[in-house]
């Protein structure tokens, strides 16, 4: 098969990219296939107009510049000029969600079903734009685009049991695929020890909770914890969404502070800060944007083999039969939360992962995620024939 995907953005700010696609488009080309993918860079302008090539992947970024509409055509050049079998469309937004309605548009110029379209979904979008309170013409574009785009494709991959359920209720003729996030290799987890155990790491964007919950839990944590620092990476999915945040725990004076906001943290040094870890966080409400995810900080943590406690919301229960992760119910006060924390860290700072626990059945590798989009894409075009 010829397979594209069409990415909203590059491999930059956001994690979609080269935490998800990159390793289901690598698998895939492994098993065979020939794969492209094409991003627009705009989180990453300097790699606009390159090649990179990725594990036999083809990963176009395109030239930025001249708008929205001539950039998604020059993603759409870069995929029709490929002649693929699925174009499959990495949320339906923006100029992914453009290149959506472009194929869809060919399609039915030239009278045919080629190529087939699969939209694949790792949040629910709408969930993740509070900051577009202030522009409501674009707040219900969006929503609309991503709609529209659930109802104008050939199959659905996602990536949580709630979007699987979500996406049914608005078209139950679409064919899914519930296909959540994975590890590389479950084999590397346990293989990083931490050097700072008295260290919290918090990867977050800013929405999953409140900074009156974590200006609780902080306190708390403080007190049963006195030494205890906590690390915040990082961007806000809207600007200015962790302001709150730094003037919650920040101290007047930075050099006394006992919190550490790094910003945004590239992949590589990611692995880093896990390392100056004892334990992460992933504390979250009971809401559609914690509901529709399936939480890469957690695989990360997983994968590592670190200590994580985390809210039961969602698909992070997912992860509650290893021994690594600790939960508590989304009605868990912050003091609550920082009182298992400070347990957490006592018990032990480094999670060895129990023979008992076949990690591979919680947490499925993409090779075996691989296999099943693959099935998922000849079923797609058997039916389409």
């Amino acid at each position: 098969m010829r397979i594209v995907f069409a990415c909203p953005f590059g491999l930059g700010l956001k994690a979609t990219v080269w935490a998800r696609i990159l390793p289901l488009a690598a698998q895939l080309a492994r098993r065979g296939h020939q794969v492209r993918v094409v991003v627009p860079p705009w989180d990453t302008p300097a790699e606009a107009d390159s090649l990179l090539l990725y594990r036999n992947v083809d990963v176009y970024r395109v030239a930025v510049n001249g708008g929205l509409l001539p950039t998604a055509i020059r993603m759409q050049w870069r995929i029709q000029e490929f002649q693929p079998d699925i174009v499959h469309v990495v949320k339906p937004r923006a100029y992914a969600g453009i290149s959506q309605f472009l194929t869809c548009l060919q399609r039915s110029l030239i009278r045919q079903r080629k190529p087939l379209i699969v939209l694949d979904l790792d949040d629910w979008e709408q969930a993740w734009t509070p900051g577009l309170a202030a522009n409501p013409i674009l707040a219900r574009f969006l929503a609309w685009q991503e709609e529209w785009g659930l109802r104008h494709c050939d199959g659905l991959s996602v990536a949580s049991q709630w979007l699987w359920h979500r996406a049914g209720h608005m078209d139950p003729s679409v064919p899914r695929l519930y296909l959540p996030n994975g590890i590389e290799n479950a084999v590397q987890m346990g293989n990083v020890t931490p050097t700072e155990s008295a260290s919290i790491l918090w990867v977050t964007r800013f929405v999953e909770v409140s900074p009156t919950w974590v200006r609780r839990f902080w306190a708390h944590a403080k007190e049963l914890m006195p030494q205890c620092r906590l690390i915040i990476a990082g961007v806000p999915v809207e600007l200015g969404l962790d302001a709150a945040f730094k003037t919650t725990l920040l101290a007047k004076d930075p050099s006394e502070s006992d919190v550490e906001f790094r910003g945004h943290v590239t992949y590589p040094k990611l692995q880093e800060l896990y390392a100056r870890s004892g334990c992460t966080i992933a504390p979250a409400r009971e809401e559609a944007a914690s509901l529709a995810k399936c939480s890469v900080k957690l695989l990360d943590s997983v994968r590592y083999g670190f200590r994580c406690v985390a809210s039961a919301v969602g698909e992070q229960v997912r992860f509650a039969p290893l021994p690594s992760a600790v939960f508590l119910g989304p009605e868990a006060t912050p003091e609550q939360f920082a009182e298992t924390v400070a347990l957490t860290l006592r018990e032990c700072t480094t999670a060895l992962m129990s023979a008992s626990v076949t990690a591979e059945r919680v947490v499925p590798d993409w090779t075996s995620l691989s296999l099943k989009l693959e099935q998922f894409y000849q079923a797609l075009l058997v039916k389409g024939l």
